[in-house]
């Protein structure tokens, strides 16, 4: 029995919305991947959209091949987050983002989506990241770490 079976829809509402905030780490279908699939994602901003980079299993030889970009990939060790199969890496060169009411109602219907949160030393090094990313406008770097920041 999965824990959304055993709570109300208003138990299950404040549930997701206490844990939908920086740091959280969803597990949820992305459309912008090729092709299609569900991911495994860092959540840094709540506002009317979700923002959040995703945690990939390889190291694409793109990036491998581009040092800026290999800079901005943060290991996310299993060892300290359990819901990860194996170390993975977070992808910290591009933000995506998702209508908050649909990550909610996502998360409503699977409230298994919700996996836990990063590490203290991950956290920091997403902050790092994001500071060093050159593909991330300096506009919108702010509110990225802002959440992260203060949560």
């Amino acid at each position: 029995m999965a824990l959304g079976d055993s709570l109300s829809d208003e138990q299950r509402a404040a549930y997701i919305r206490s844990r939908l905030v920086p740091g959280a780490v969803i597990y949820r279908h992305c459309s912008f991947t090729k092709p299609p699939k569900v991911k495994f994602l860092v959540v840094l901003a709540v506002r009317s959209d979700v923002a959040f980079f995703v945690i990939n299993t390889d190291i694409h030889e793109f990036i491998q091949s581009r040092q800026h970009l290999l800079d901005c990939q943060v290991t996310i060790d299993q060892a300290n987050h359990t819901f990860l199969d194996y170390d993975s890496y977070i992808d910290c060169t591009e933000a995506f983002y998702a209508d908050t009411a649909l990550v909610i109602d996502e998360l409503m219907n699977d409230v298994d989506g919700y996996k836990g949160t990063v590490s203290d030393n991950v956290r920091t090094a997403i902050l790092t990241a994001i500071d060093e990313a050159m593909t991330i406008a300096d506009g919108e770097k702010l509110p990225l770490r802002a959440g992260l920041i203060n949560n």
